[in-house]
């Protein structure tokens, strides 16, 4: 059911839980969502929430508009300052679902359908106050998100912050592999494109992501490679010390492409580096990790998994 403050989906909860660990948890358990079939996110996104359902059923990114359309949809995904406010992150890890009362955000209609699939169908209640902005606020928004206008079926045509949004989603409901189909997607959509992630979503990204986020690496390695540094100090005073320190010490790693690997060995030497065993360091060549295997990214369980992975890429490129 769509309403002007809430918008209700319906999914099978034996699909959600199979890939979601929070899911899983929140709907197979004694917790109140097991119990009603409800689970209430307040603070999740509709638009994400969309493009992740059609994920889960049919492994594969696209997006079903509302009548607003793709691009004012979209639009509503523009960070604000109160998203960059220093606020503790979602943990992933969730042992208490929100146990307060549901039935009252759930229609009639909802409640019949959950009677009729018993416990194979889950209701997902998603409000989101910024998508019922003005046309005006929704036309600047859209500006500022992308000038350019967004195929349902092309993922290579979003915007960046749609996959930026999509793994912190994953990430805090604990879907490992929508975690790295987001990271590749972002990847496939920057080659395309050429372009760099603005401070505002590395600031995002920093504030709503894990320490050992695969996320965070990628970015750190996409500014340490392919941006070049100017304009005053106080322009960087903004992005999180964290990842400034992991770009100079990203840097400080590459292998000179116009220096002998002997200075390059000397260099690791005076650092006291030579000894550290550091997995994201090309030693024959000046490569970022992306650009020689995107499943470094990535958290398979094992090898098999991992040759799986690559050869899908292969195949679908």
């Amino acid at each position: 059911m769509f309403g002007p403050e809430k918008e209700h989906f319906v999914v099978h909860q034996s699909v959600i839980c199979e890939k979601s660990n929070y899911f899983a948890k929140a709907l197979c358990g004694t917790f109140q969502e097991g119990i009603t079939g409800f689970v209430r996110l307040p603070d999740i996104s509709p638009v994400i929430f969309r493009i992740f359902l059609v994920w889960l059923y049919h492994g594969k990114f696209a997006y079903v508009a509302t009548d607003a359309g793709i691009d004012v949809d979209f639009a509503s995904l523009t960070i604000t300052d109160e998203d960059l406010e220093d606020k503790p992150i979602h943990q992933t890890d969730v042992s208490q679902p929100d146990d307060t009362e549901n039935d009252s955000v759930v229609s009639d209609d909802s409640e019949t359908e959950r009677g009729t699939f018993g416990t194979t169908k889950s209701t997902v209640t998603v409000d989101d106050p910024k998508v019922q902005m003005s046309s005006s606020t929704r036309s600047a928004n859209n500006t500022v998100l992308n000038k350019s206008k967004h195929d349902e079926e092309n993922p290579e045509s979003w915007a960046f912050l749609v996959f930026i949004k999509l793994y912190v989603f994953a990430e805090r409901f604990d879907i490992r592999q929508l975690r790295a189909d987001a990271l590749d997607g972002l990847a496939t959509a920057m080659n395309k494109r050429w372009m760099n992630i603005s401070f505002k979503a590395i600031r995002f990204v920093y504030l709503n992501t894990t320490v050992n986020s695969k996320l965070r690496r990628y970015i750190v390695h996409c500014t340490a490679y392919c941006c070049k540094f100017a304009g005053s100090a106080s322009e960087y005073e903004k992005l999180p010390v964290e990842f400034l320190v992991a770009v100079l010490l990203t840097n400080g790693r590459r292998l000179p492409p116009k220096q002998c690997d002997e200075c390059y060995q000397r260099a690791l030497k005076s650092t006291g580096l030579i000894d550290l065993d550091i997995d994201d360091v090309c030693k024959t060549q000046d490569l970022a990790p992306y650009r020689l295997d995107m499943c470094f990214y990535h958290e398979h369980p094992d090898e098999e998994e991992r040759k799986a992975c690559a050869a899908r890429r292969t195949t679908t490129k």
